[in-house]
């Protein structure tokens, strides 16, 4: 198992590590729900004063988040099997259940989300999910499927420890089918190449490149989303989450439209 370990953005909002520091609440507390190493905990309690408990499977990284005193415990449990034992053994009360590049390395993501809302600060009436997901419709994935390719690296995208995949499709489905409402969606954006590069596109032909590149969603490397348990009907609740992530150019900073218009005019075509 790969050890994830960073340094948070604390400044900004381009990495989905930044846009979850940025949205958590000063004073929260905060359940870190695969830790890893630590690295989000450390930032949370030293830059935003949160009172935080992590859990984390994997006796490495447990160890090094331990050994961070960022955290009032850190729990060894298995997200894929999660027992009501253990849920007693993590507590309540919490303000924000952070699920940072965690879902995807899960069996049944919807199910866990659904298994670990009765830990959210009842009394709270904001209480909710902070959540970052991967998004397998970036430009380089789609480019790579074209000519029949998908490879594994060892992180990114198509990190090799991945179980699940998303668009933002699914990320809205997988809400809904947790019982969960997005209050606020974003996403992070990669360069084209993502992490193979640009070799792929030299294959492929003017029209094709601009199907891609006319898709907002080519740019985006994470989507991160905001939510909270919702009663709402099912079909209600979808149609909100889609709405929530049907991005445009327009809501996203200028420099993504002139990144894509120079994509276009690659092509023969503009935006």
């Amino acid at each position: 198992m790969p050890k994830y370990d960073m340094v948070v953005e604390t400044n900004g909002e381009t990495t989905s590590q930044g846009v979850i520091f940025q949205w958590t609440p000063a004073n929260s507390r905060i359940l870190d729900a695969g830790c890893a190493c630590g690295y989000m905990g450390t930032a949370l309690k030293n830059n935003k004063n949160c009172r935080c408990t992590g859990i984390e499977y994997f006796a490495e990284s447990r160890a090094d988040a331990i050994a961070t005193g960022s955290y009032d415990q850190v729990l060894d449990i298995d997200l894929n099997n999660i027992t009501a034992e253990k849920l007693t053994a993590v507590g309540t009360g919490f303000d924000r259940i952070i699920f940072c590049d965690v879902l995807e390395h899960l069996l049944e993501p919807a199910k866990v989300l659904q298994q670990i809302q009765s830990l959210l600060n009842p009394e709270n009436p904001d209480a909710g999910f902070l959540i970052s997901l991967p998004n397998v419709a970036h430009a380089s994935v789609k480019a790579g499927l074209l000519l029949d390719e998908f490879e594994y690296t060892p992180y990114g995208l198509l990190d090799a420890t991945h179980l699940r995949f998303f668009t933002w499709k699914n990320v809205a489905k997988t809400m809904t089918e947790a019982g969960m409402e997005i209050r606020k969606g974003q996403g992070t954006l990669l360069d084209i190449g993502g992490y193979f590069g640009q070799p792929a596109f030299n294959k492929l032909d003017s029209n094709t490149k601009f199907c891609i590149f006319r898709d907002v969603h080519s740019y985006i490397c994470q989507y991160v989303v905001y939510a909270v348990p919702s009663a709402l009907a099912k079909d209600k609740l979808l149609k909100l989450n889609l709405e929530k992530l049907n991005f445009s150019f327009e809501s996203f900073p200028p420099i993504l439209k002139q990144y894509a218009q120079q994509q276009m005019q690659q092509c023969s075509f503009s935006v």
